[in-house]
C-alpha cells in the first residue's frame, strides 16, 4: 500500500467535502438574505423553511435579530452556528 497516494486522495476527498460544505452554507445564507426581499403572506413556505435551518443549525435566533442592520454581524453568527452543527 502506498501511504503516499493514500494520504494525497485522503487530502483531496477533505478538500471536496470542505467546498461542498461551504456551497451548502453560502446557498442557506442566500436563502435567509432573499427574506429581506419576500412578502411573509405570500412567501410564507419559504419563511418556514428557513426557521428550520435556523432551528436546526442552533442559531440564537434572538441574537440573530439583535444584530439587525449589521448584515456582517449576522452572517458571522450564522456562519458559526453552521460550523458548530458540522462538527
Amino acid at each position: 500500500m502506498n501511504t503516499h497516494v493514500d494520504k494525497t486522495q485522503e487530502n483531496k476527498c477533505r478538500s471536496n467535502v470542505q467546498k461542498e460544505s461551504e456551497t451548502k452554507v453560502s446557498l442557506k445564507i442566500k436563502l435567509i438574505v432573499d427574506l429581506a426581499y419576500k412578502n411573509p403572506g405570500k412567501d410564507r413556505k419559504d419563511f418556514e423553511n428557513v426557521n428550520r435551518y435556523l432551528k436546526a443549525a442552533g442559531v440564537n435566533k434572538k441574537k440573530l435579530f439583535l444584530k439587525n442592520g449589521d448584515p456582517k454581524k449576522q452572517i458571522s453568527i450564522l456562519l458559526d452556528a453552521f460550523r458548530q452543527s458540522e462538527l
